[in-house]
Protein backbone atom coordinates (compact mmCIF):
# COMPACT_ATOMS: atom_id res chain seq x y z
CA UNK A 1 0.00 0.00 0.00
CA UNK A 2 2.74 2.23 0.82
CA UNK A 3 5.10 3.45 -1.88
CA UNK A 4 7.81 5.99 -2.44
CA UNK A 5 7.21 9.12 -1.97
CA UNK A 6 7.37 11.22 -4.95
CA UNK A 7 9.50 14.37 -5.47
CA UNK A 8 8.01 16.03 -7.36
CA UNK A 9 5.93 19.18 -6.00
CA UNK A 10 2.15 18.92 -7.03
CA UNK A 11 0.10 22.44 -8.63
CA UNK A 12 -1.34 24.45 -6.01
CA UNK A 13 -4.74 23.42 -7.64
CA UNK A 14 -5.87 20.93 -9.83
CA UNK A 15 -9.60 19.69 -11.51
CA UNK A 16 -9.71 15.91 -11.41
CA UNK A 17 -12.58 15.48 -13.28
CA UNK A 18 -13.56 11.76 -12.74
CA UNK A 19 -13.77 8.98 -10.81
CA UNK A 20 -11.01 7.13 -11.91
CA UNK A 21 -8.60 10.49 -12.16
CA UNK A 22 -9.39 11.27 -8.01
CA UNK A 23 -8.63 7.83 -7.44
CA UNK A 24 -4.86 7.85 -9.07
CA UNK A 25 -4.54 11.10 -7.21
CA UNK A 26 -5.87 9.58 -4.09
CA UNK A 27 -2.99 7.02 -4.07
CA UNK A 28 -0.43 9.21 -4.76
CA UNK A 29 -1.29 11.28 -1.63
CA UNK A 30 -1.17 8.04 0.07
CA UNK A 31 2.01 7.22 -0.78
CA UNK A 32 3.36 10.83 -0.23
CA UNK A 33 2.00 11.59 3.33
CA UNK A 34 3.55 10.92 6.48
CA UNK A 35 -0.03 12.15 8.24
CA UNK A 36 -3.78 11.43 7.05
CA UNK A 37 -6.76 13.82 7.98
CA UNK A 38 -9.97 12.98 6.75
CA UNK A 39 -13.96 13.27 7.21
CA UNK A 40 -16.49 11.63 4.88
CA UNK A 41 -19.92 11.54 4.64
CA UNK A 42 -20.13 7.64 3.64
CA UNK A 43 -17.43 4.69 3.51
CA UNK A 44 -17.90 1.84 2.14
CA UNK A 45 -15.06 -1.26 1.90
CA UNK A 46 -16.64 -4.26 -0.35
CA UNK A 47 -16.10 -6.78 2.98
CA UNK A 48 -12.58 -5.44 3.30
CA UNK A 49 -11.67 -6.00 -0.29
CA UNK A 50 -12.04 -2.80 -2.00
CA UNK A 51 -9.15 -1.01 -3.77
CA UNK A 52 -10.17 2.01 -2.60
CA UNK A 53 -9.79 0.49 1.28
CA UNK A 54 -6.41 -1.23 0.44
CA UNK A 55 -4.96 1.60 -0.63
CA UNK A 56 -5.54 3.47 2.75
CA UNK A 57 -3.14 3.75 5.15
CA UNK A 58 -4.38 3.53 8.30
CA UNK A 59 -1.22 3.41 10.36
CA UNK A 60 -0.83 7.22 9.51
CA UNK A 61 -4.09 8.39 9.85
CA UNK A 62 -4.46 11.31 12.76
CA UNK A 63 -7.89 12.33 12.69
CA UNK A 64 -10.97 10.81 10.99
CA UNK A 65 -14.55 11.19 11.30
CA UNK A 66 -17.37 9.03 9.13
CA UNK A 67 -20.70 9.71 8.60
CA UNK A 68 -23.64 7.55 9.19
CA UNK A 69 -26.42 9.19 8.04
CA UNK A 70 -28.56 6.76 5.49
CA UNK A 71 -27.68 3.93 7.33
CA UNK A 72 -24.95 4.13 4.08
CA UNK A 73 -21.31 3.52 5.52
CA UNK A 74 -20.25 -0.29 5.22
CA UNK A 75 -20.59 -1.50 9.37
CA UNK A 76 -17.26 -3.70 8.07
CA UNK A 77 -15.45 -0.21 7.87
CA UNK A 78 -16.98 0.49 11.56
CA UNK A 79 -15.67 -2.86 12.61
CA UNK A 80 -11.78 -2.41 10.82
CA UNK A 81 -11.28 1.13 12.42
CA UNK A 82 -12.18 0.21 16.11
CA UNK A 83 -10.14 -3.32 15.55
CA UNK A 84 -7.12 -0.91 14.29
CA UNK A 85 -7.47 2.90 15.38
CA UNK A 86 -10.74 3.30 17.78
CA UNK A 87 -9.29 6.66 18.98
CA UNK A 88 -8.69 8.36 15.93
CA UNK A 89 -11.42 8.15 13.95
CA UNK A 90 -14.91 9.33 15.30
CA UNK A 91 -18.41 8.41 13.33
CA UNK A 92 -21.12 11.18 13.26
CA UNK A 93 -24.72 11.26 12.66
CA UNK A 94 -27.16 13.54 14.93
CA UNK A 95 -26.76 16.64 12.77
CA UNK A 96 -29.91 19.60 12.05
CA UNK A 97 -28.87 18.44 8.59
CA UNK A 98 -26.91 15.73 6.63
CA UNK A 99 -23.28 15.31 7.91
CA UNK A 100 -22.31 15.53 3.82
CA UNK A 101 -18.18 16.26 3.65
CA UNK A 102 -15.97 14.66 1.02
CA UNK A 103 -12.42 15.61 2.23
CA UNK A 104 -9.09 13.84 2.81
CA UNK A 105 -5.82 16.07 3.86
CA UNK A 106 -2.30 14.59 3.57
CA UNK A 107 0.91 16.41 5.32
CA UNK A 108 4.61 15.51 5.18
CA UNK A 109 7.18 17.83 5.58
CA UNK A 110 4.81 21.28 6.19
CA UNK A 111 3.36 20.73 3.28
CA UNK A 112 -0.37 19.17 2.49
CA UNK A 113 -2.28 17.97 -0.64
CA UNK A 114 -6.04 17.34 -0.64
CA UNK A 115 -8.90 16.41 -2.36
CA UNK A 116 -12.22 17.65 -1.63
CA UNK A 117 -15.47 17.32 -3.99
CA UNK A 118 -17.75 14.98 -4.47
CA UNK A 119 -16.30 11.77 -4.06
CA UNK A 120 -17.28 10.06 -1.12
CA UNK A 121 -14.60 7.41 0.38
CA UNK A 122 -16.25 4.60 -1.97
CA UNK A 123 -15.86 2.39 -4.25
CA UNK A 124 -18.33 4.20 -6.72
CA UNK A 125 -16.93 7.40 -5.70
CA UNK A 126 -13.60 5.72 -7.10
CA UNK A 127 -15.06 3.92 -9.63
CA UNK A 128 -18.22 3.90 -11.92
CA UNK A 129 -20.01 7.16 -10.73
CA UNK A 130 -19.90 10.48 -12.12
CA UNK A 131 -16.92 13.00 -10.09
CA UNK A 132 -15.50 16.21 -9.83
CA UNK A 133 -12.87 17.19 -7.47
CA UNK A 134 -9.95 18.93 -6.66
CA UNK A 135 -6.54 18.31 -5.72
CA UNK A 136 -5.44 21.33 -3.72
CA UNK A 137 -1.23 21.75 -2.87
CA UNK A 138 0.56 24.22 -0.22
CA UNK A 139 1.74 24.77 3.10
CA UNK A 140 -0.02 22.45 6.03
CA UNK A 141 0.31 25.61 8.67
CA UNK A 142 -1.50 28.16 6.11
CA UNK A 143 -3.86 28.71 3.51
CA UNK A 144 -6.50 26.45 2.00
CA UNK A 145 -4.56 23.04 3.54
CA UNK A 146 -4.47 24.84 7.04
CA UNK A 147 -8.20 25.58 6.43
CA UNK A 148 -9.52 22.08 5.72
CA UNK A 149 -7.77 20.35 8.61
CA UNK A 150 -9.33 23.00 10.74
CA UNK A 151 -12.54 22.11 9.57
CA UNK A 152 -11.99 18.35 10.12
CA UNK A 153 -10.45 19.18 13.13
CA UNK A 154 -13.99 21.26 13.98
CA UNK A 155 -15.72 17.50 12.68
CA UNK A 156 -14.29 15.39 15.11
CA UNK A 157 -14.13 17.60 18.17
CA UNK A 158 -17.93 18.48 17.21
CA UNK A 159 -20.69 17.62 20.33
CA UNK A 160 -21.86 14.97 17.96
CA UNK A 161 -19.07 13.50 16.79
CA UNK A 162 -18.74 10.03 19.18
CA UNK A 163 -16.03 7.31 19.34
CA UNK A 164 -17.06 3.76 17.86
CA UNK A 165 -17.88 0.99 20.31
CA UNK A 166 -18.72 -2.67 20.20
CA UNK A 167 -22.36 -1.65 21.34
CA UNK A 168 -22.46 1.15 18.77
CA UNK A 169 -21.48 -1.21 15.73
CA UNK A 170 -23.91 -4.17 16.79
CA UNK A 171 -26.73 -1.02 16.95
CA UNK A 172 -25.68 0.10 13.54
CA UNK A 173 -25.06 -3.12 11.39
CA UNK A 174 -28.89 -3.41 12.62
CA UNK A 175 -29.62 0.00 11.19
CA UNK A 176 -27.73 -0.92 7.60
CA UNK A 177 -29.58 -3.97 7.35
CA UNK A 178 -32.66 -2.17 8.09
CA UNK A 179 -32.23 0.43 5.69
CA UNK A 180 -34.66 1.86 3.46
CA UNK A 181 -33.79 1.07 -0.07
CA UNK A 182 -33.62 3.38 -3.17
CA UNK A 183 -36.88 2.89 -5.17
CA UNK A 184 -36.29 1.31 -8.82
CA UNK A 185 -36.57 3.52 -12.04
CA UNK A 186 -36.12 3.37 -15.17
CA UNK A 187 -36.47 6.51 -16.71
CA UNK A 188 -35.39 5.34 -20.29
CA UNK A 189 -38.78 4.74 -21.59
CA UNK A 190 -41.53 7.28 -23.11
CA UNK A 191 -43.52 5.67 -20.00
CA UNK A 192 -42.22 7.55 -17.31
CA UNK A 193 -40.78 5.99 -13.74
CA UNK A 194 -41.46 2.26 -14.11
CA UNK A 195 -40.50 -0.55 -11.37
CA UNK A 196 -38.53 -3.68 -11.50
CA UNK A 197 -39.80 -5.37 -14.21
CA UNK A 198 -39.92 -9.20 -11.98
CA UNK A 199 -41.98 -9.46 -9.01
CA UNK A 200 -42.48 -12.88 -8.27
CA UNK A 201 -40.58 -16.36 -9.16
CA UNK A 202 -44.00 -17.30 -11.00
CA UNK A 203 -43.67 -14.63 -13.63
CA UNK A 204 -40.15 -16.11 -14.78
CA UNK A 205 -42.30 -19.76 -15.90
CA UNK A 206 -42.46 -19.21 -19.46
CA UNK A 207 -41.58 -20.77 -22.57
CA UNK A 208 -38.48 -18.49 -24.80
CA UNK A 209 -40.94 -16.81 -26.40
CA UNK A 210 -42.45 -15.27 -23.48
CA UNK A 211 -39.22 -14.54 -21.33
CA UNK A 212 -37.30 -12.97 -24.52
CA UNK A 213 -40.34 -10.66 -24.38
CA UNK A 214 -40.21 -9.86 -20.71
CA UNK A 215 -36.01 -8.60 -21.45
CA UNK A 216 -37.65 -7.06 -24.47
CA UNK A 217 -40.40 -4.69 -22.39
CA UNK A 218 -37.33 -4.19 -19.85
CA UNK A 219 -35.28 -2.27 -22.13
CA UNK A 220 -36.59 -0.46 -24.80
CA UNK A 221 -37.49 -3.75 -27.37
CA UNK A 222 -35.21 -5.58 -26.27
CA UNK A 223 -32.27 -2.96 -28.08
CA UNK A 224 -31.00 0.23 -25.77
CA UNK A 225 -28.91 -1.57 -23.40
CA UNK A 226 -29.32 -5.14 -24.76
CA UNK A 227 -28.59 -4.82 -28.40
CA UNK A 228 -24.93 -4.27 -29.98
CA UNK A 229 -27.22 -1.74 -31.50
CA UNK A 230 -26.14 0.44 -28.30
CA UNK A 231 -23.07 0.18 -29.87
CA UNK A 232 -20.10 -0.98 -27.36
CA UNK A 233 -21.98 -0.97 -24.08
CA UNK A 234 -24.66 -3.54 -24.13
CA UNK A 235 -24.97 -6.42 -22.68
CA UNK A 236 -25.10 -8.15 -25.97
CA UNK A 237 -21.40 -6.72 -27.40
CA UNK A 238 -20.40 -7.45 -23.27
CA UNK A 239 -21.21 -11.19 -23.99
CA UNK A 240 -19.44 -11.45 -27.19
CA UNK A 241 -16.32 -9.41 -25.83
CA UNK A 242 -16.00 -12.45 -23.94
CA UNK A 243 -16.94 -15.28 -25.91
CA UNK A 244 -13.94 -14.02 -28.22
CA UNK A 245 -11.55 -14.75 -25.49
CA UNK A 246 -12.99 -17.99 -24.81
CA UNK A 247 -12.73 -19.29 -28.15
CA UNK A 248 -9.17 -18.56 -28.73
CA UNK A 249 -8.84 -21.68 -25.98
CA UNK A 250 -6.06 -19.75 -24.45
CA UNK A 251 -5.80 -20.15 -19.97
CA UNK A 252 -6.82 -17.73 -17.70
CA UNK A 253 -3.12 -17.74 -16.75
CA UNK A 254 -1.84 -17.26 -20.95
CA UNK A 255 -4.65 -14.58 -21.95
CA UNK A 256 -3.60 -11.20 -22.74
CA UNK A 257 -3.93 -8.46 -19.42
CA UNK A 258 -7.13 -7.24 -21.30
CA UNK A 259 -8.85 -10.01 -22.07
CA UNK A 260 -9.02 -11.57 -18.47
CA UNK A 261 -10.21 -7.55 -17.68
CA UNK A 262 -12.99 -8.27 -20.19
CA UNK A 263 -14.14 -11.83 -18.77
CA UNK A 264 -13.71 -10.31 -14.84
CA UNK A 265 -16.06 -7.48 -15.07
CA UNK A 266 -12.57 -4.81 -15.21
CA UNK A 267 -10.75 -2.69 -17.42
CA UNK A 268 -12.54 -1.73 -20.75
CA UNK A 269 -16.00 -4.33 -19.60
CA UNK A 270 -18.67 -2.26 -19.49
CA UNK A 271 -19.73 -3.68 -15.99
CA UNK A 272 -22.79 -5.53 -17.81
CA UNK A 273 -22.88 -9.04 -16.07
CA UNK A 274 -21.20 -7.27 -12.27
CA UNK A 275 -18.13 -5.61 -12.06
CA UNK A 276 -14.68 -6.66 -10.14
CA UNK A 277 -13.10 -3.49 -10.28
CA UNK A 278 -13.47 -2.34 -6.42
CA UNK A 279 -12.24 -6.06 -5.25
CA UNK A 280 -9.16 -5.04 -4.78
CA UNK A 281 -7.23 -8.77 -4.16
CA UNK A 282 -9.20 -9.76 -6.92
CA UNK A 283 -8.46 -7.25 -9.01
CA UNK A 284 -4.47 -7.89 -8.23
CA UNK A 285 -5.06 -11.47 -9.32
CA UNK A 286 -6.23 -10.47 -13.07
CA UNK A 287 -3.20 -7.72 -13.37
CA UNK A 288 -0.60 -10.36 -11.95
CA UNK A 289 -1.22 -14.27 -13.57
CA UNK A 290 2.08 -15.74 -12.49
CA UNK A 291 0.69 -15.36 -8.38
CA UNK A 292 -0.20 -18.67 -7.17
CA UNK A 293 -3.54 -17.41 -6.54
CA UNK A 294 -4.22 -16.84 -10.55
CA UNK A 295 -3.32 -20.23 -11.34
CA UNK A 296 -5.80 -21.90 -8.96
CA UNK A 297 -8.00 -19.81 -10.70
CA UNK A 298 -7.31 -21.12 -14.11
CA UNK A 299 -6.99 -24.83 -13.18
CA UNK A 300 -10.62 -24.31 -11.43
CA UNK A 301 -12.34 -21.81 -14.69
CA UNK A 302 -10.26 -25.12 -17.16
CA UNK A 303 -12.87 -27.25 -15.25
CA UNK A 304 -15.75 -25.52 -16.68
CA UNK A 305 -16.67 -26.88 -20.29
CA UNK A 306 -16.66 -24.58 -23.10
CA UNK A 307 -19.73 -26.16 -24.59
CA UNK A 308 -22.44 -28.85 -24.76
CA UNK A 309 -24.15 -30.08 -20.92
CA UNK A 310 -22.37 -28.73 -17.41
CA UNK A 311 -23.14 -31.00 -14.34
CA UNK A 312 -23.90 -28.17 -12.15
CA UNK A 313 -22.52 -30.99 -9.19
CA UNK A 314 -19.05 -31.32 -10.68
CA UNK A 315 -18.71 -27.70 -10.70
CA UNK A 316 -19.05 -27.61 -6.87
CA UNK A 317 -15.16 -28.79 -6.09
CA UNK A 318 -13.20 -26.22 -8.31
CA UNK A 319 -15.48 -23.61 -7.66
CA UNK A 320 -14.72 -24.01 -3.66
CA UNK A 321 -10.84 -23.91 -4.45
CA UNK A 322 -11.44 -20.86 -6.53
CA UNK A 323 -13.73 -18.80 -3.61
CA UNK A 324 -11.23 -20.56 -1.14
CA UNK A 325 -8.57 -18.01 -2.17
CA UNK A 326 -8.35 -15.01 -0.17
CA UNK A 327 -10.23 -12.24 -1.75
CA UNK A 328 -12.29 -13.88 -4.06
CA UNK A 329 -15.69 -13.80 -3.17
CA UNK A 330 -18.72 -15.57 -4.62
CA UNK A 331 -19.17 -12.63 -7.05
CA UNK A 332 -16.05 -12.34 -8.49
CA UNK A 333 -15.84 -15.77 -8.97
CA UNK A 334 -19.44 -16.11 -11.11
CA UNK A 335 -18.93 -13.52 -13.04
CA UNK A 336 -15.99 -15.56 -14.81
CA UNK A 337 -18.12 -18.35 -15.25
CA UNK A 338 -21.01 -16.33 -16.30
CA UNK A 339 -18.36 -14.56 -19.04
CA UNK A 340 -17.24 -18.37 -19.57
CA UNK A 341 -20.64 -19.73 -20.11
CA UNK A 342 -23.69 -17.37 -19.80
CA UNK A 343 -26.11 -20.26 -20.94
CA UNK A 344 -25.59 -21.71 -17.49
CA UNK A 345 -24.28 -19.38 -14.83
CA UNK A 346 -25.88 -15.86 -13.37
CA UNK A 347 -23.43 -13.33 -12.23
CA UNK A 348 -24.39 -13.12 -8.37
CA UNK A 349 -23.33 -9.61 -7.96
CA UNK A 350 -24.44 -7.78 -4.53
CA UNK A 351 -27.10 -5.63 -6.62
CA UNK A 352 -28.47 -9.06 -8.21
CA UNK A 353 -28.88 -10.53 -4.44
CA UNK A 354 -31.50 -8.31 -3.79
CA UNK A 355 -33.55 -9.17 -6.64
CA UNK A 356 -33.16 -12.63 -6.04
CA UNK A 357 -34.34 -11.85 -2.35
CA UNK A 358 -37.40 -10.33 -3.82
CA UNK A 359 -38.22 -13.40 -5.89
CA UNK A 360 -37.09 -16.58 -4.59
CA UNK A 361 -36.77 -15.57 -1.00
CA UNK A 362 -32.85 -16.09 -0.77
CA UNK A 363 -29.76 -15.18 -2.26
CA UNK A 364 -26.73 -17.63 -2.17
CA UNK A 365 -23.74 -17.10 -0.01
CA UNK A 366 -22.10 -20.40 -0.52
CA UNK A 367 -21.39 -22.12 -3.74
CA UNK A 368 -23.89 -25.17 -3.22
CA UNK A 369 -26.53 -22.47 -2.55
CA UNK A 370 -25.49 -21.21 -6.01
CA UNK A 371 -26.04 -24.54 -7.39
CA UNK A 372 -29.46 -24.74 -5.83
CA UNK A 373 -30.25 -21.68 -7.25
CA UNK A 374 -29.28 -22.67 -10.89
CA UNK A 375 -30.87 -25.78 -10.73
CA UNK A 376 -34.09 -23.93 -10.19
CA UNK A 377 -33.50 -21.62 -12.81
CA UNK A 378 -32.60 -24.46 -15.36
CA UNK A 379 -35.84 -25.81 -14.68
CA UNK A 380 -37.78 -23.04 -16.40
CA UNK A 381 -39.18 -23.62 -20.14
CA UNK A 382 -37.00 -20.44 -21.15
CA UNK A 383 -33.80 -22.20 -19.76
CA UNK A 384 -33.96 -25.40 -21.49
CA UNK A 385 -35.36 -24.35 -25.17
CA UNK A 386 -33.53 -24.86 -27.99
CA UNK A 387 -31.56 -22.15 -30.39
CA UNK A 388 -34.46 -19.43 -31.47
CA UNK A 389 -33.87 -17.97 -35.09
CA UNK A 390 -32.98 -14.62 -35.65
CA UNK A 391 -29.05 -13.01 -35.12
CA UNK A 392 -30.13 -10.88 -32.08
CA UNK A 393 -32.62 -13.02 -30.89
CA UNK A 394 -30.55 -15.90 -30.52
CA UNK A 395 -27.51 -13.60 -29.00
CA UNK A 396 -29.78 -13.44 -26.41
CA UNK A 397 -30.66 -17.03 -25.79
CA UNK A 398 -26.90 -17.73 -26.23
CA UNK A 399 -26.55 -16.16 -22.91
CA UNK A 400 -29.78 -16.35 -21.75
CA UNK A 401 -29.38 -17.16 -18.03
CA UNK A 402 -26.88 -14.14 -17.63
CA UNK A 403 -29.96 -12.14 -19.14
CA UNK A 404 -31.85 -12.19 -15.75
CA UNK A 405 -29.31 -10.15 -14.06
CA UNK A 406 -31.29 -7.30 -16.57
CA UNK A 407 -34.62 -8.14 -14.43
CA UNK A 408 -32.87 -8.78 -11.52
CA UNK A 409 -30.29 -5.65 -11.11
CA UNK A 410 -31.17 -3.05 -8.46
CA UNK A 411 -29.34 0.04 -8.80
CA UNK A 412 -27.81 0.71 -5.16
CA UNK A 413 -26.27 4.68 -4.02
Amino acid sequence: MSGSASTTEAPPVRVLGSAAETFDALRELFNWAKQISFSYAWMTSAHGQAEHWLALPLARVQRGVVGLHFAQTDPEVLRILLAEIPTRVRVTCETEGTFHPKVIVGVRDGRGRAIVGSSNFTSAGFGKNQEVNLEIAGPADAGPIAELLRVIDAHFEGPRAKPITDDLLERYKRAHRERPRAPVVDWTSSGGPRASTVTSAAELDLDWRGYFELLCRRHDQGRGVFSRLAGDHSYETELERAGEVFRTGKSFTKMAQAERQIICGQGESTGYFGTTRSSGLFHHYVLHPKTTESKTLSRALAKIPAEGRVDLQAIIEPSKRAIDIRGVHLGCWTRMLCAKRPDVFLCINGAVKLGLRDLFGRAPNTIEGYVALLETIHGYPWARSGEPDGEHEAAMWRGRVAMLDALLYEPTT
